[in-house]
């Protein structure tokens, strides 16, 4: 197993690192969001990082990104035949501060060596990726939302935003129609086929029904409505709700695509 070259795929593909970031002035493992006093001043600190005006605005944004994490697990088991250990006591979260473009962001942290190796059959992916979202993925998700007081459901919507646009960077990495195959089968069956067990719930909680609006950058081409808002409306300094919120209006979204349409033909 060529661990190295795996770890630099997760580093500059899905923005998740085997080494600290320099400058670090947060952090927080997983497990430890489970410890609501430490959980919040994290969460506070990740607010004042995106101008959050709202508490709910950092959980939002972290599930987005948390979505891109899951995603390069479920790209592991399809490319390499690998499970890449994310759990809830090996990823951590780091507040970090980016010299070279002088900004504070974030990144998420891999503290573990021990990768598995498997059959790369479907039924193996499908028992790790759910072992993922009983074990890690919807434990953290269910305790954020009751911290912040947001309904898990928009916490998922948000996971779905960072889990689809990790398939299109694993679809990039593919090598044969198979690995491409895999990678489409095994994201549909856990955003529409997988078991309500995965997800503490009576429903399969990513089974989000697909709406569509027209790209105003490109007329005629249809693109996909966010499944929930990132609420970054309530961020300081926003032009107001993104144009794919699901919470904007027809009279709104109209607005914005004349704006983006004006902003494109410059």
């Amino acid at each position: 197993m060529d661990r190295p070259s795996y770890e630099d795929l997760l580093e500059r593909h899905f923005n998740l690192s085997s080494i600290d970031k320099e400058h670090v002035y947060k952090e927080i493992k997983l497990i430890t969001f489970f410890h609501a006093d430490k959980s919040q001043q994290f969460l506070h600190e990740y607010a004042k990082q995106i101008k959050a005006k709202e508490p709910q605005v950092p959980a939002t944004y972290f599930f987005s990104m948390f979505g891109l994490t899951v995603s390069s697990f479920l790209a592991m088991l399809a490319l390499k035949k690998v499970v890449v250990p994310i759990s809830l006591e090996t990823i951590s979260a780091q507040l970090y501060r980016n010299e070279t473009y002088k900004i504070n962001t974030i990144a998420l942290r891999l503290h573990s060596n021990d990768w598995k190796v498997g059959d790369g059959s479907r039924e193996w992916r499908r028992q790790e990726i759910s072992l993922l979202f009983t074990s890690t993925v919807t434990p953290l998700l269910d305790c954020i939302s009751d911290q912040v007081q947001i309904r898990p459901r928009e916490l998922w919507g948000q996971l779905l935003n960072g889990l689809e646009y990790g398939k299109t960077i694993a679809i990039q990495l593919a090598e044969t129609a198979d690995e491409r195959q895999a990678i489409n089968d095994d994201f549909h069956w856990l955003t529409k086929q997988a078991s309500h067990d995965l997800f503490n719930s009576l429903k399969n909680r990513l089974d989000f029904p697909l709406k569509e609006i027209e790209n105003p950058s490109v007329p005629g081409q249809m693109q996909r409505m966010k499944a929930t808002c990132c609420l970054y409306y309530q961020t300081e300094g926003s032009k107001g709700k993104c144009y794919t919120c699901p919470r904007m209006s027809v009279k709104e979204r109209e607005i914005r695509k004349k704006e983006i349409v004006a902003e494109v033909t410059q």
